[in-house]
């Protein structure tokens, strides 16, 4: 007994060194919402450069802005980061509009990233069929769309929106985007990128059955080493994932498939164990991740598992992977639940590479009640560094109804080498605003 004791109190000690350890992320900005109730935190999937500056740029949806229609601003990175949007964009149809959006890469090869906007609850021929836009990257930013999508049907909620890359390897990026709430069936649309783009998607992942094919989050991009981009999908209803290896010819016939977790959801995460192929996440209940590492042969068992620890008692549900401390190696973040239940939020950070392990490294907590920071995650190289900087989302909802304005945080981790770091007006953990902020003065 005494032995067992003992060994457990060590297992104590360990846990709490590994839980205790991490590093605080800074807190370079903090962008918050105009109004109560805007939903201002939803921060795009993926990331790039829209007007070709060398900065990375970040587009956040509110899609109950604008008297309740939603609408999305736009900020251009730069030195120094600010908080004031570079463009707004209305909702053109309503329906929440600024729900998903996403810097997809560039579809026209014209050497600007491009970027999506989703409204699916806006009606066109049907009620909440949903709509989706395509802008052009360029030296201004594009606020008319070159491409309209629109729902084919009642309640089917087109406008999540994404890219996976360059899936067919003919060097114009693809982009993703899904009917994923009509009834019985979710589709997922893959439109093809070239030198002239349209509408009409090259194919239609669907499966039999119940079921709402979609995607979360951050794209795969080659996790099979054949320098195809590739794809991945969940099913919220039948409890399946799938993986669509990129290809020449591409068809809906997914090379891996298997059960996962109801509901949870699955997204890239890069290469984070520093192997040379990329990785992927998924979510197995609310305090566990699986960790899946890409390789020639793929599979569906996974390589690690993550569990919740230290003052974080669950995840939310997404990550984004990349280089966050300018180590060379790929990272990834994700939001997280605190322990005392009074729904701060944090975010937390595990460093990739040969020595990547399952406790993490860097997070904060936003310390305020109601303020779920991290609901939504995000990346982008704002400053110009090639160094990610972390976008967490805070949906500041109070149940049971209310949403404040809705924040997105901007967060560094610490840079672990020579590389030239940002540092604002260092103060841990605690909120700052670089500015002026119109819209938290």
């Amino acid at each position: 007994m005494k032995t067992q004791i003992m060994l457990l109190s060590a297992l104590l000690l360990l846990f709490s060194i590994s839980s205790s350890s991490a590093e605080d992320f800074e807190v370079l900005a903090i962008i918050t919402g105009d109004e109560v109730g805007d939903e201002f935190y939803h921060i795009c999937n993926g990331h790039g450069d829209i007007n070709g500056d060398g900065f990375g740029d970040l587009i956040i949806g509110g899609p109950d802005g604008d008297g309740g229609w939603g609408l999305v601003k736009i900020f251009l990175g730069s030195i120094p980061i600010d908080t004031i949007p570079d463009a707004i964009l209305l909702h053109i149809h309503g329906g929440g509009y600024g729900a998903s959006t996403a810097i997809g890469g560039d579809f026209n090869g014209d050497g600007y990233d491009d970027f999506l906007i989703g409204s699916p609850g806006v009606s066109i021929g049907y009620p909440s069929s949903g709509a989706a836009y395509l802008h052009l990257g360029g030296l201004t930013i594009n606020t008319e769309p070159e491409l309209m999508f629109a729902g084919t049907g009642f309640y089917h909620g087109l406008g999540r929106v994404t890219s996976p890359g360059d899936v067919n390897n003919d060097g114009f990026d693809d982009w993703l985007i899904s009917e994923n709430d009509m009834w019985p069936h979710g589709f997922a649309h893959l439109y093809m990128g070239g030198s002239i783009l349209d509408s009409i998607p090259e194919l239609t992942f669907s499966k039999s059955g119940v079921n709402h094919l979609t995607f979360d989050g951050s794209q795969l991009g080659d996790v099979n080493g054949d320098g195809f981009d590739d794809i991945i999908l969940y099913d919220s209803e039948s409890e399946t994932v799938e993986i669509h290896c990129g290809q020449t010819q591409m068809d809906t016939i997914p090379e891996l498939r298997w059960w996962g977790d109801y509901g949870k959801p699955a997204c890239g995460i890069g290469d984070v164990n520093g192997d040379g192929y990329n990785d992927w996440l998924k979510k197995k209940s609310h305090d566990r991740l699986c960790i899946y590492f890409g390789s020639a042969n793929l599979d569906s068992i996974p390589d690690m598992m993550i569990y919740a620890e230290g003052s974080v008692s669950s995840f939310y549900n997404e990550a984004a992977g990349g280089d966050i401390d300018g180590d060379g190696y790929c990272d990834f973040v994700i939001g997280a639940y605190d322990t005392t239940g009074n729904m701060t939020g944090q975010v937390v950070g595990y460093r990739g590479g040969p020595e990547l392990d399952e406790h993490y490294d860097y997070m904060i907590d936003s310390g305020i009640n109601n303020t779920r920071l991290g609901t939504t995650i995000g990346l982008a190289d704002l400053d110009g560094d090639n160094i990610m900087e972390v976008l967490a989302g805070a949906s500041q909802y109070t149940p049971p109804f209310n949403y404040g304005p809705g924040q997105v945080w901007v967060l560094a981790a610490p840079h672990v080498s020579s590389a030239p770091r940002l540092t604002l007006d260092p103060r841990g953990g605690s909120q700052i605003s670089i500015g002026p902020n119109p819209f938290n003065p």
